[in-house]
Parts: structure tokens; sequence; C-alpha cells
């Protein structure tokens, strides 16, 4: 799996002029044609499990169908919510929120540009304890690298900020690489 370089740009474009929800969407259009045989590979349901949306939503579920419903809906369409490659660890804990004056922003929601922000992120432990990497990146631009579980800075500058995260992932020959464990839709600063 590599990180889908050309999709991320052009969504980190959008992103720059205006709000635009990122959400995990597998392609289960794939068909391998031998001869007059047209077999799924891999199958839908091999691919599903292998990522996830995660949202946030300040109202909890309750239980009922049509209230959860709406809360989700709504969560969706805010951009309240992350998407992870969850096969290299359970993303649950993620958290990506910054903080102005007396009003705390989530994925999805927008502050005030010129007025500092802090930025904090928070990443949950995952199994085997892999090497972690957060980029954090505005309008598209990388803007910020540290390896580690949490990451705060400051900013005033207008921008759509989006964060991404690597985790270690074992390849045959030992070490590893670094690849894309969760993307976050982006924290907005408007003037």
């Amino acid at each position: 799996y590599h990180r889908p370089a050309e999709t991320l740009a052009r969504w980190d474009r959008e992103a720059s002029l205006r709000p635009v929800v990122g959400f995990y969407g597998p392609n289960m259009h794939q068909n391998v044609r031998i001869l007059r045989w047209e077999p799924k590979f891999p199958p839908a349901d091999a691919v599903m499990p292998l990522a996830g949306n995660h949202i946030l939503s300040r109202q909890p579920l309750t239980g009922d169908f049509q209230s959860d419903r709406r809360v989700v809906y709504e969560a969706i369409r805010n951009g309240n919510l992350f998407f992870a490659l969850d096969i290299l660890g359970d993303s649950s804990g993620f958290r990506f929120s910054a903080a102005q004056e007396r009003r705390i922003a989530i994925m999805g929601e927008a502050l005030a540009a010129g007025v500092e922000a802090v930025f904090s992120i928070r990443l949950p432990r995952i199994e085997g304890n892999p090497r972690l990497e957060i980029v954090v990146y505005r309008n598209g631009v990388e803007f910020l690298r540290k390896r580690g579980r949490e990451l705060t800075f400051r900013a005033t500058q207008a921008g759509a900020y989006r964060v991404e995260v690597l985790a270690s992932v074992p390849t045959f020959f030992g070490q590893g690489r670094m690849a894309p464990w969760v993307y976050s839709n982006p924290i907005y600063l408007r003037p």
C-alpha cells in the first residue's frame, strides 16, 4: 500500500478553498479477466475490513436508531471523522483538535484565522508498538513532522490543517517502511 498522493493533492487543493469531507470508500470494481472468466480479486469481503471511517460527535449515541442516524449523518456531513487503515492497528483513540480562546474545534470545523489556535494530536497505543510519525499539512503543503504519539503546535495563518499518521510496517527484509495509517479531515482557520 502506498500513499495516494494524487487524490490527496486534489482533496487538499479543494479543501484550501472550501470545506471538503474525506472518507474511506474502497474501490469494489476490480476485475481480472482470464479468458471469459472475470473473478473479483481480491473479493469485497477481504477489502472492506482493511480500513474504516471513525466519526466523532459532540452528542453521544443513544441506541435509538432514528436519533443515532441523525447524529451519524451530521458528523459525516460536517467532516467530524477520520479514516484509517485499521489493519495496521486500532485507531479508535486518534484525536485531532484545536482550541482558540474558549472554543474547541474538531475535524471538519473552523476557527478564526489571525487569532492563535493551539492544535493537539493524540495517537492511541497500537499492538506491537511500531514507530509512529505525525505529519501535518496546511493547504496540502507539509507544515510539520514529528515522531511519537503526541504533537501540539500553534498557528494563526488561514488554511486547512490536516493530519496524516505513518506507522512502520514490517517488510521481508526486516526494518520495515513507513506507511500511511490515519488520515484526518481538516480543521480550518478561516478569515
